[in-house]
């Protein structure tokens, strides 16, 4: 915890254009005209939340965790294939706060930095799982790749 992560969700032909030419990153991430594209902004949450979420679901962190993380000015960036965006949606479908709190606290979670995380902090972590829920079954139904953005 610490940095800003924000996943984008990209549609195919975008992501070809961003292959071909990595400074196209730049207009996602200033929301140029022509490259504005939905996004989910994690704050300084996203290592806590995905671990937690990981302790229940270990494939959707392994999937969605800084999978092949390439360096570009001031940020970490990694992509999600769409396969694997459309796993992860189902994967996690049913998963609730309660459900992932109760699980989590078997042993208790790990943040960045190794420390446990104190249960009353998990309700702030995950209280906005159903609105990542939706952001991900949209990628996942568009067939979207995802692209997280840390820095």
């Amino acid at each position: 915890m610490g940095v800003l992560t924000t996943a984008y969700s990209i549609p195919p032909d975008t992501m070809r254009k961003i292959q071909s030419y990595k400074k196209h990153l730049e207009k996602i991430f200033n929301g140029e005209a022509g490259w504005q594209v939905e996004d989910y902004g994690f704050g300084k949450s996203w290592e806590d939340k995905i671990a937690i979420i990981g302790k229940c679901y270990p494939k959707t962190r392994n999937r969605l965790n800084h999978q092949k993380c390439w360096k570009y000015p001031d940020y970490d960036v990694w992509v999600v294939k769409p396969k694997e965006v459309k796993f992860v949606a189902n994967d996690i479908t049913n998963a609730t706060i309660e459900s992932l709190k109760k699980w989590a606290l078997k042993g208790g979670v790990r943040d960045y930095w190794g420390e446990m995380i104190p249960e009353p902090l998990y309700d702030y972590h995950l209280r906005d799982l159903e609105n990542f829920k939706s952001f991900l079954r949209k990628a996942a139904d568009d067939g979207n790749y995802l692209i997280f953005a840390t820095g």
